[in-house]
């Protein structure tokens, strides 16, 4: 029997792969996730476009935005308008500059989906079968090692891929 955390502890990056004894293969699939998380979510805030080479807006703050909006650069030669969440952390609480950094990498990476696939077998081009799977959206990019590892352990218990049953 392999516990779920000697499996969890082999899948780390998309694409790693864990084999089980009775032949089948588990595969960590990471890809992005197409939601817009200031849509979906009110915890990031909002964003308003600056829209290049329109002379009549010049980059002014949105109306629907206060004096805590900010500009913020969404990857190299974009930027936008930020309005921080009302109920979020202040620029002078602790918080606030882990808040802005993740605002960043959402504008520049979005949200990732976490798949597990269960692989038996290969087709006629000897590519893997995925048998099974399961999947969690929504995940904020670049996710810490240890949420990782919990997020691939719930698929992994979804799939019924538990201590007890995987032998």
């Amino acid at each position: 029997m392999i516990p779920i955390d000697a499996i969890t502890a082999a899948l780390t990056s998309d694409g790693d792969t864990f084999d089980l004894p009775d032949g089948r293969t588990v595969r960590l699939r990471i890809t992005p996730d197409d939601i817009d998380p200031f849509d979906e979510y009110g915890s990031f805030g909002k964003i308003g476009e600056i829209r290049r080479n329109d002379f009549s807006n010049r980059g002014e703050r949105p109306a629907r935005f206060d004096g805590n909006a900010e500009k913020l650069w969404a990857g190299q030669s974009h930027q936008v308008w930020w309005q921080p969440p009302a109920d979020g952390p202040t620029r002078s609480s602790e918080g606030f500059a882990e808040l802005r950094q993740l605002v960043t990498e959402l504008l520049e990476f979005g949200m990732i989906v976490v798949t597990v696939e269960i692989l038996n077998g290969t087709d006629a081009y000897g590519r893997p079968i995925a048998q099974s799977a399961e999947s969690l959206s929504g995940i904020e990019p670049f996710p810490k090692p240890e949420y990782l590892a919990e997020v691939i352990g719930d698929l992994l218990i979804s799939l019924n891929l538990t201590k007890e049953n995987n032998s």
